[in-house]
């Protein structure tokens, strides 16, 4: 999976008088601006089955004030992982997933029909996966996204630095 990780050492002659407090500030600005930039093109690119995974994309800012500001997009969903890489066979799915939705609209069955599939289904995808068996080699909604928008967060990030440089001069 792909991080993109942004550090900033708060030591040296740069770090004199306000210049923290303008690092920070710029520093948090660009990590918010990217990850509410990158937010709509990952939940665009996922897979839209019941819409539930889309939805459950959410952004998550932890650190405020800190050097230790992150700018998270996740999903909550115990499926998000397998449908963003795939699932190679062996691996166990989680006994509380519900394919139930899926498996109705896949296979055109009714919702009881559907509920008594749906352990046949989890252990199918357990025993063969779904990357040799589909062809399924996962969404990549979260590293697809990263990649493709690479040069606009690294734009966001430069642009943020020369304002905290202009800001520093100046100041």
């Amino acid at each position: 999976m792909t991080d993109l990780r942004v550090s900033v050492a708060a030591s040296g002659p740069l770090f004199s008088g306000g210049a923290p407090e303008v690092i920070q500030r710029k520093v948090e600005g660009a990590i918010t601006e990217a990850v509410m930039f990158l937010l709509p093109k990952i939940q665009a690119m996922t897979p839209q089955d019941t819409g539930n995974l889309m939805r459950s994309i959410l952004p998550d800012f932890e650190g405020k004030g800190t050097p230790v500001f992150k700018g998270i997009i996740g999903t909550s969903q115990i499926y998000g992982l397998a449908t963003e890489l795939g699932r190679t066979a062996g691996k166990p799915v989680p006994k509380d997933l519900d394919l139930s939705g899926w498996i109705m609209r896949r296979f055109g069955v009714d919702l009881k029909t559907a509920q008594r599939l749906n352990f046949v289904v989890k252990r199918a995808i357990m025993r063969k996966g779904t990357i040799k068996r589909f062809d399924y080699q996962g969404a990549e909604m979260f590293s697809g996204a990263l990649n493709t928008y690479w040069p606009q967060l690294r734009g966001i990030f430069e642009s943020y630095g020369v304002a905290a440089a202009k800001e520093l001069n100046n100041g």
